[in-house]
């Protein structure tokens, strides 16, 4: 459990994390305990961290006090370890899927083929009910459902980095900044307190900028090379955000990149998987989901449920709220 603060300025415009006056309507809405902070001043108070001279003089925040860290590492072995003890769960390490092909009529009896490639093997696994959760390389396996995305969907390579805590007499919460002057993402950053999940995570913070400059059309262009032009960026902003009597902040470790899979309106997608674009015609026993990235996370338990709902029973109790991320939007494949 840790605070987590969203500030930034006060009337900016939106980005795809929204704003921080869009982030209070929510918790308003939900009925979510918060504490507003007015002034740069008062978030300087609050959180000594973050340099009084670095905050414009329109920045206001929110606190949250009932926010987390998941430990992802462990919460994904127990899921792991779970799902092996029921004794119905097998996988296919070193395989690569070659290829997917349904069969039977789309909208009834449908069954499905999977084909595995190893160094030394090769399989075929047939089932009656798929879900499918591709990511970034969704277009390649959507393509046999005769989907394929359009050319709107990007592929955002993002970057981060650690850096080591210098005192720990200074509070350092969960924090994400709104510091955008325009309609762009340029100018949002986040960050975390140390956290105890390992010996090497208890003394470093994990920073990075919530933006990037490498945005690809295909898997094949990933080249998972660290951006100099982004790190030099957020360096030299968190050198000016954060107390240096907190961090080392000249000591940027660990630097390394990760992908998100962005739909053209930013949306992640989940449901049932239509015959053809934006059709009410679905393939039976089948449901999919292509997150952002991995911030999805910590909605894993739910999102399970309700693929697994949609794919054996074709509905679930949880429609009303899925229509927002729902694959028959217009935009997403052609």
């Amino acid at each position: 459990m840790d605070d987590l603060i969203f500030f930034g300025h006060k009337d900016a415009p939106l980005t795809t994390e929204g704003n921080v006056s869009q982030v209070k309507k929510t918790m308003d809405r939900m009925a979510m305990p918060y504490e507003y902070l007015d002034s740069p001043d008062a978030i300087h108070k609050r959180f000594p961290v973050f340099n009084r001279e670095a905050l414009p003089s329109d920045y206001v925040g929110l606190v949250q006090a009932s926010s987390a860290s998941i430990n992802v590492q462990a919460a994904a072995s127990a899921f792991f370890s779970a799902a092996m003890k029921t004794g119905r769960l097998s996988v296919l390490e070193k395989y690569a899927v070659s290829g997917l092909e349904p069969s039977g009529v789309p909208h009834q009896n449908q069954t499905y083929a999977i084909y595995a490639q190893s160094e030394q093997d090769a399989l075929c696994i047939r089932g009656r009910h798929l879900i499918l959760s591709p990511g970034v390389w969704a277009d390649s396996v959507l393509n046999p459902l005769g989907l394929h995305q359009t050319r709107d969907w990007k592929i955002w390579q993002m970057n981060y980095a650690y850096w080591p805590v210098k005192s720990h007499d200074v509070k350092i919460p969960i924090w994400f900044e709104f510091g955008n002057l325009d309609a762009n993402d340029h100018g949002t950053f986040y960050g975390f307190p140390p956290l105890n999940f390992d010996p090497s995570m208890a003394n470093r913070v994990k920073m990075s900028a919530d933006y990037t400059y490498d945005v690809f059309d295909h898997p094949a262009q990933i080249h998972h090379k660290v951006s100099q032009r982004l790190m030099k960026e957020l360096s030299g902003h968190l050198s000016s955000l954060l107390n240096p009597q907190a961090i080392h902040l000249e000591q940027m470790e660990d630097a390394g990149t990760c992908l998100y899979s962005m739909s053209p309106d930013g949306k992640l997608v989940i449901g049932r998987i239509p015959t053809q674009p934006c059709s009410e015609t679905f393939y039976h026993g089948a449901s999919m989901c292509i997150m952002e990235s991995g911030r999805a996370f910590k909605y894993a338990p739910l999102f399970g449920r309700v693929l697994v709902e949609l794919a054996i029973d074709g509905k679930s109790p949880y429609q009303s709220d899925l229509d927002i991320f729902s694959p028959l939007r217009e935009g997403l494949f052609n």
